[in-house]
C-alpha cells in the first residue's frame, strides 16, 4: 500500500510541475480496449436500454429524450452502458474508478 501512495504522490507531484494537461481513465480490466461499454458487451441493445432509462428514470430525475446529451450523461453515470468514455484530470479520481468493484480477478489499469 506505501508504494501505491508514493506511486500517486509521484504522479500527482510531476502534474503540479508540468505545464501539460493530462486525461487519465480508469478501469478494473486492463485488457479492455478503449471503448465505450456499449460497443464491447455482446448481444446489447444501447437504444432498448436508454428508452428504459429515459422512460422510468423520469420519476427519479429530470431525464430528457433518448437523444438528448443529458440523458446520455444521467445514463452514464447511473451504471448504464453507453456510447460515452469517461475522463478525468484528476489522477486519483481515475485510481478510483480503476478499483471500484474490483474483484481481484482482472489487472486494474489507469
Amino acid at each position: 500500500m506505501d508504494s501505491l501512495l508514493e506511486a500517486v504522490g509521484s504522479v500527482q507531484e510531476w502534474l503540479k510541475n508540468s505545464e501539460r494537461i493530462c486525461w487519465f481513465r480508469g478501469v478494473t480490466n486492463s485488457e479492455l480496449q478503449l471503448l465505450p461499454g456499449a460497443y464491447w458487451r455482446n448481444n446489447y441493445s444501447e437504444l432498448d436500454t436508454l428508452l428504459q432509462f429515459s422512460q422510468e428514470g423520469r420519476a427519479f430525475a429530470a431525464v430528457g429524450e433518448v437523444d438528448d446529451w443529458k440523458t446520455y450523461y444521467l445514463a452514464q453515470h447511473n451504471g448504464v452502458p453507453t456510447r460515452l468514455l469517461d475522463w478525468t484530470e484528476n489522477f486519483i479520481t481515475a485510481l478510483f474508478f480503476a478499483t471500484d468493484g474490483w474483484s481481484g480477478e482482472t489487472k486494474p489499469c489507469v
